[in-house]
């Protein structure tokens, strides 16, 4: 009798074969717009704001609060999954207010600014409890990862006041900063906590050892694991030039101003005679094209760089006019996520949905592990050897093409339906006899 993961192993090899002919179809399309409304996410009519969310292959995620309950908000929650995006939509309610209060006994909420779904489980971070969780995608039954008393036992501390800045590597480590000690903190997939940056380094880098705080606005990485973050200003520092300003841990541990503030500014106003002089931000997130996206609220502009040279890169995506005509009430963004090639966020002012612009990606190619350009034999190589493997969460470049931190079945029929797009094809003979090659290789190893 074959075992389950036998056949699982036979289908691979049945799939490689009967989808080895499909090609890539890709569309994009520029808009910003509101992309999902709050009564097309919402499964409870008093849930009336999309605070943090994020995506794994056709699905959406989304923390949703009630915070107009009344003359006192209750802050009430619930996390709505949505399926099949981009067909037709089937929403369900994956973990309700009733589940969250018996799971914390805390009805109220605060969401850092970004989730992200790892293997089976939606994993966040809670300000209320200081703590952060995980939601299996299937079921919504909670778990915990880390508790505040955890940090506390980390940072030596006897109070703790986490806040929302927060983010993920590529590895599917999780880094948010704690304020009463100035750390960031590195939380991994198994719960396991270290201090990323030290308050030293913190204070060392910007200059100021008088600071309340040493983060505020996002975190986020690049594509070559450099670390960044914001310290927002105010029109009481507009001319303390450490402050309104982005700052950069590279891979190597080095410590240095990206951005300065007066960098910032004249780029996100866009009127040179009014607005603010100051930058303050509210987050920061790797966009699909590489570069770094950010919202600066001072002068409600969108803006991004290239982490490689931030200044000579930095831009205005939309302006203050452009973000109030493209669907929303308001022009302020709050927490990012990335679906495809969209940049997709909240408005927590705009309290209308999800909104999204579709960015200029026209060199990624579903499949293409090594990005090289083509979806060959050598992405085909790539995801065989992580295939069904347990050294989760997976990248893109492992053969996770859908983002749900898994190499599988799906991600393989991704790399077929778009196998040989680019500039290089092989031979069809070549393909066929590769596929089964490894298909054999792939059933023999399991064993």
């Amino acid at each position: 009798m074959l075992t389950h993961t036998h056949r699982n192993r036979l289908t691979l090899g049945s799939l490689l074969l009967a989808l080895a002919c499909l090609l890539p179809s890709q569309s994009a399309e520029a808009n910003y717009d509101t992309l999902w409304s709050i009564g097309s996410i919402r499964t409870a009519s008093n849930f009336n704001y999309a605070s943090t969310h994020t995506f794994a292959g056709d699905s959406g995620y989304f923390i949703l609060r009630d915070v107009e309950s009344g003359i006192t908000p209750t802050f009430d929650m619930q996390i709505t999954k949505l399926e099949s995006l981009d067909d037709s939509p089937v929403k369900t309610t994956l973990v309700s207010a009733a589940d969250w209060l018996a799971y914390t006994g805390n009805s109220s909420i605060l969401p850092g600014s970004r989730s992200r779904v790892l293997g089976s489980s939606l994993q966040f971070l809670d300000q209320s409890t200081d703590a952060i969780y995980r939601a299996d995608t299937t079921t919504g039954d909670l778990s915990t990862l880390i508790t505040a008393t955890d940090i506390l036992a980390l940072t030596g501390l006897t109070e703790l006041q986490v806040r929302g800045e927060s983010t993920f590597d590529a590895a599917g480590n999780m880094y948010l900063y704690e304020d009463r000690s100035d750390q960031v903190i590195k939380v991994t997939t198994e719960g396991a906590l270290s201090v990323f940056l030290t308050k030293a380094e913190l204070q060392g880098i910007v200059g100021d050892a008088s600071l309340s705080s040493y983060v505020s606005g996002g975190l986020a990485f690049d594509d070559n694991d450099n670390f960044f973050w914001t310290l927002s200003g105010s029109s009481f520092t507009s001319s303390n030039n450490a402050r309104g300003s982005i700052y950069q841990r590279a891979s190597d541990g080095t410590l240095s101003q990206a951005l300065p503030q007066e960098e910032i500014v004249p780029v996100s106003r866009s009127d040179p005679f009014f607005g603010a002089d100051y930058a303050a931000f509210n987050d920061l997130i790797l966009g699909a094209d590489g570069l770094l996206y950010l919202y600066e609220r001072g002068n409600d502009a969108l803006l991004r760089f290239d982490p490689d040279d931030p200044i000579e890169t930095l831009e205005r995506v939309l302006d203050t006019s452009q973000l109030l005509a493209g669907g929303m009430s308001s022009e302020n963004i709050n927490d990012f996520s990335v679906y495809g090639a969209k940049l997709t966020w909240t408005s927590f002012v705009a309290n209308d949905g999800i909104y999204g612009i579709t960015l200029d990606v026209p060199d990624v190619l579903p499949g293409d592990a090594n990005e090289d350009g083509v979806v060959d034999l050598l992405d085909l190589s790539i995801l065989a050897s992580n295939f069904d493997g347990s050294d989760t969460p997976y990248a893109t470049s492992e053969g996770d093409f859908n983002g749900d931190g898994l190499v599988d079945l799906l991600d393989l029929s991704i790399l077929a339906a778009n196998f040989s797009s680019g500039d290089s094809v092989p031979a069809p003979g070549t393909l066929i006899t590769g596929m089964i090659g490894l298909a054999v290789l792939t059933v023999r190893r399991s064993g």
